[in-house]
């Protein structure tokens, strides 16, 4: 059977340990890391406390590893984990993002996740994805137009203020009546 390592404790590990482990008011993710090392420090086998709180015996064979290793920070916060790979390499984003910037395709003003997403060899999500953060393509023509619009707008507001009272402009939406108390 394996025992876990023995843990020697200083009277103000002993004193931090048991505050936690006694604490109602803690989450149970930093209560049980106390209570096993306090077991762990007893000199019971990992089994026993894995039995003795309810967990399986790696857990009760992780706290006081850690707890050797890292002193009372190992056990406040998880160890970090990795995540999930990138299925998209950065070095892929950065030749798509460069290709939407600087290149044009052929018959179009800008091009389409689809287009985009067949020419670089990954899915129209992906390239969604990419262009979500900011680099969505925006032709030349798009700009001019929507800055054409804008000037259009700005032009069409003044003229209005200029040609008379606001109230011969505005529509008025017919009344709504009540059908259910006229039938």
């Amino acid at each position: 059977m394996h025992v876990a390592p023995q843990v020697e404790l200083t009277e103000v590990a002993r004193t931090w340990l048991l505050a936690r482990a006694r604490a109602r008011s803690l989450p149970a993710r930093l209560v049980e890391p106390c209570r096993v090392v306090l077991l762990a420090a007893e000199g019971k086998q990992d089994k026993e406390i894995g039995l003795a709180l309810g967990i399986g015996v790696q857990k009760a064979s992780r706290w006081p590893k850690r707890f050797l290793a890292k002193g009372t920070a190992g056990l406040e916060k998880d160890a970090p984990r990795l995540g999930r790979t990138p299925k998209i390499k950065p070095a892929q984003v950065a030749e798509i993002v460069d290709h939407t910037l600087h290149e044009a395709p052929p018959q179009a003003t800008q091009s389409s996740p689809r287009s985009m997403a067949k020419c670089a060899g990954i899915g129209e999500a992906g390239v969604r994805r990419i262009w979500h953060t900011g680099y969505a393509p925006v032709s030349a023509f798009s700009r001019l137009t929507n800055s054409l619009r804008s000037r259009a707008r700005v032009s069409r507001s003044r003229a209005s203020c200029v040609s008379g009272s606001t109230a011969s402009r505005i529509r008025r939406k017919p009344a709504m009546t009540n059908r259910s108390a006229a039938a």
